[in-house]
């Protein structure tokens, strides 16, 4: 991709069977809506999802890295986690990954658990 407009527009676009989904220019790059709640952040060329603890290591055996910042000079990190290289190759792989994230976001916020419609599982 040439630019991060490009990018998100992109990962939105493999995105659109979640349904509305938007991004939010935020933190220097772009955070990634559904209902309202960031599960997906760009920053620099690269897609975060939003981890929980569980999660978390799901991501680590992909090799996925934490998003980390400087803050008064010391390394903070987030519960995002770098989106697999497949998901950024495969649409199934990405909605796969997208949908887990989601439901943290969604859990997070301390509402009912709900399920996305298509709850499909990676082949």
């Amino acid at each position: 991709m040439s630019s991060q407009k490009e990018f998100v527009a992109f990962i939105l676009e493999g995105l659109t069977p979640l349904g509305a989904v938007t991004s939010k220019n935020m933190f220097g790059g772009a955070g990634i809506f559904r209902e309202n709640l960031m599960f997906g952040l760009v920053i620099q060329g690269t897609l975060y999802f939003k981890v929980d603890d569980g999660l978390r290591d799901e991501y680590v055996r992909q090799d996925s890295e934490a998003f980390t910042y400087t803050r008064q000079g010391k390394p903070c990190q987030l519960y995002y986690y770098s989106a697999p290289e497949e998901a950024l190759e495969n649409q199934e792989e990405l909605l796969f990954w997208a949908r887990k994230s989601w439901q943290v976001a969604f859990n997070q916020h301390g509402l009912k658990s709900k399920k996305l419609t298509d709850t499909k599982t990676r082949h």
